[in-house]
């Protein structure tokens, strides 16, 4: 056990190819296991721990919701059942203090956990993977002067 003031190494981790470590939620039967290695890409999953067989299972949320705290956990919950709710909607709905509610609700959009519409209407965060870019077609290879073939240049026009 480290004292006041005294610093901690990864000696041990540091000498390792790959590193899991588990961190259990505290009062929840959940956790974030942490990967990270030499030779693999650095994640985080979230983990239930099933009392039934003895074992951490892979759990079906992102691991950033394992997080949450019950208010927040319910929200996002209501929001994804009812996109576009208002913080008075949700607060009646889940019996919730209606300035408890609306303050959970700028504070989790603050963090990147509800999006909005900044008319005080709110919607699970989208999680997809954002569009790729077109890629011009090798007819439409730039020309010499860095503009693609079939475009006017600013001097054509």
């Amino acid at each position: 056990m480290a004292r006041p003031g005294e610093r901690h190494t990864q000696g041990i981790a540091g000498a390792a190819d790959a590193v899991l470590m588990l961190k259990r939620i505290r009062g929840r039967a959940d956790g974030i296991l942490h990967v990270t290695g030499r030779d693999i890409e650095e994640a985080e999953h979230a983990l239930t721990f099933d009392a039934a067989i003895g074992a951490w299972q892979l759990s079906a949320l992102p691991a950033a919701e394992v997080t949450l705290g019950d208010t927040r956990m319910a929200v996002l919950a209501y929001i994804r059942e009812h996109e576009g709710a208002r913080p008075k909607q949700i607060s009646d709905d889940l019996e919730l203090d209606y300035e408890l509610t609306k303050k959970t609700c700028k504070r989790m959009e603050d963090d990147r956990q509800l999006d909005s519409d900044g008319r005080g209407r709110y919607f699970a965060p989208y999680s997809g993977v954002p569009g790729v870019p077109g890629v011009p077609a090798a007819s439409q290879a730039p020309n010499s002067q860095g503009h693609l073939q079939g475009q006017l240049s600013p001097g054509d026009a």
